[in-house]
């Protein structure tokens, strides 16, 4: 959802306080969806496009800004609109923040700040487990997601897999992922128990991340058994993963792992899919590179008895 999609929803979720009961046909609330969004085209001033703009505005300008001044400049306006503004705050501690240290100690800051008004809010009463689902918590979601990423940039990968595990308490769907890059940190880390819950937990679809986290963790364990088990697993599952890695060489792991590109969209269960996978937790699987290449070895050994 996009953050002029979440401003729309709010206005939504207003007008719904405002209404009281929702219809119960489909019909009926079809023809309320049909009110609000007429009530929402009429309520755009004539001159919408030049009129002021408000914070969400702003920051949609701070994002696309081509300096780190610009996009200051602009996340300040955010906040003078709206002095609550969380994204506001968060883009303004990143791009300040002269030392990894420092940029911590605002991520906390913030964090402490922000749960602090959602507890008196209400949310950490009523909306453990659908955070996200909430559209008042995204904010909130987004800045421990910025801070989750950050403990591992930072090496801090214990404390991050905490992070994590708590991220999945208040949003039980995990739509930001964050599972998957829980994964691999429990493969580097060698911790098999939290791994296979968590495998348990969410995958019963057998994803491509996860068996590739899975794979990576026992051969970390040194147990080949399972390794392989796990392997066989990712094959079934995802019938490129013999091509990707038979045509991968060493060196091209390493830039794959040290390319920082955005991902463009893939398939699920696809040699790209793979790609993005390794890629997006490049900074976790640098250390332990060598899995990948005993992955390619076994799919080579596994289509030689072919």
């Amino acid at each position: 959802m996009s953050k002029n999609t979440e401003k729309l929803f709010r206005e939504l979720l207003d007008y719904m306080d405002d209404l009281g009961d929702i219809p119960e046909s489909a019909e009926d609330r079809h023809q309320f969806l049909e009110q609000f969004f007429q009530n929402y085209s009429d309520g755009l001033p004539s001159d919408y496009g030049t009129c002021e703009l408000d914070a969400y505005d702003y920051m949609e300008q701070a994002y696309a800004a081509d300096s780190p001044e610009e996009a200051i400049k602009f996340a300040k306006k955010a906040l003078k609109a709206d002095k609550n503004f969380l994204d506001a705050q968060v883009l303004i501690a990143e791009l300040s923040a002269e030392t990894p240290d420092d940029l911590t100690k605002a991520y906390r800051r913030l964090l402490k700040k922000e749960e602090t008004k959602l507890r008196q809010e209400g949310y950490f009463d009523d909306g453990i487990g659908r955070f996200w689902g909430l559209v008042e918590t995204r904010p909130y979601m987004r800045l421990r997601y910025a801070y989750f990423s950050h403990l591992i940039k930072t090496g801090k990968l214990r404390l991050a897999a905490s992070q994590g595990e708590d991220m999945l308490r208040l949003c039980e769907n995990d739509n930001l992922g964050v599972r998957f890059t829980l994964m691999y940190l429990y493969a580097l880390l060698e911790e098999e128990s939290p791994a296979v819950r968590l495998f348990k937990r969410y995958d019963g679809n057998q994803s491509t991340p996860m068996l590739l986290a899975m794979i990576i963790l026992y051969y970390k364990l040194d147990d080949s058994v399972s390794a392989r088990k796990y392997l066989r697993r990712l094959r079934s599952v995802n019938t490129e993963a013999d091509e990707f890695f038979l045509q991968i060489d060493s060196e091209e792991i390493q830039d794959l792992l040290m390319d920082a590109e955005d991902p463009a969209p893939y398939r699920l269960n696809s040699k790209e899919e793979i790609a993005v996978s390794l890629s997006e937790n490049r900074a976790l699987l640098l250390s332990c590179i060598s899995a990948l290449f005993w992955i390619s070895e076994e799919i080579y050994k596994l289509s030689q008895k072919k």
